[in-house]
């Protein structure tokens, strides 16, 4: 087929569960025996199906806070927000062996207002960054 890897949001929840516990979330899929390493691909399970983390989802109808970045105001979050981000990044780390991890940012019907969206992911990659 010419992929190179497939990751994937569902499976069964016992065995994410263990696979969260082994950090195996990503594996070699070798999908026949009879065609050997021709029919193997790299695969990966999504640490929250393809959802954002908890507290990062920034929809029109969303209740969290966004990333207020004016020190002037009384709700200026950043150093809350990104540590919240961080802390979220190294717990879905724990789950996997290699030093890179996916991180998604969106979920079914999503992005109906992508402005915000992008705003916020600009300001959490500028100050994560910072």
């Amino acid at each position: 087929v010419g992929f190179e890897a497939l990751f994937f949001a569902r499976a069964d929840y016992q065995d994410i569960a263990k696979r969260r516990e082994d950090r195996t979330m990503e594996m070699i899929w070798r999908a026949s025996k009879s065609l050997g390493s021709s029919a193997q691909i790299f695969t990966g399970i999504l640490a929250h199906d393809y959802d954002p983390p908890p507290g990062f989802i920034y929809d029109i109808e969303t209740t969290e806070a966004t990333i207020q970045d004016d020190p002037f105001l009384y709700d200026y979050n950043v150093e809350q927000q990104i540590d919240s981000f961080v802390q979220l990044a190294k717990e879905q780390a724990k789950q996997f062996r290699t030093n890179h991890i996916m991180w998604t940012m969106g979920e079914d019907f999503c992005y109906e207002n992508a402005n915000t969206w992008f705003k916020q992911m600009d300001k959490l990659i500028h100050y994560a960054n910072k």
